[in-house]
């Protein structure tokens, strides 16, 4: 639990730095006025997320962490199995479901 509150707080202001990222170069490029310094904040911005992202992967748990597909979900599922997170059965059960119409 320790992890989780920080865990979320990181993901949820990289996701707003991601977004105010991505609005402020969508109207550099409307006005034609796209610089480097635009480029290289989207860039950081992106970064940042990524890894984020990454730490959620593996700290929060299979309820709330968001559901990947393909290649993504694979890794995940075998990251959190090999550290213990996750059992093998119980991420099966979880993608059965996640596949079934509600």
């Amino acid at each position: 639990m320790e992890q989780r509150r920080p865990c979320y707080a990181a993901r949820s202001a990289g996701t707003c730095d991601l977004a105010n990222a991505v609005a402020k170069v969508l109207h550099a490029l409307e006005k034609g006025e796209l610089t480097e310094e635009l480029r290289s904040d989207l860039d950081r911005a992106r970064r940042d997320h990524r890894l984020r992202h990454a730490e959620a992967q593996v700290i929060l748990p299979d309820g709330v962490a968001h559901k990947l597909r393909g290649p993504q979900w694979a890794m995940r599922h075998a990251v959190r199995v090999d550290l213990s997170i996750t059992a093998p059965e119980q991420d099966q059960r979880q993608r059965e479901a996640d596949r079934c119409p509600v």
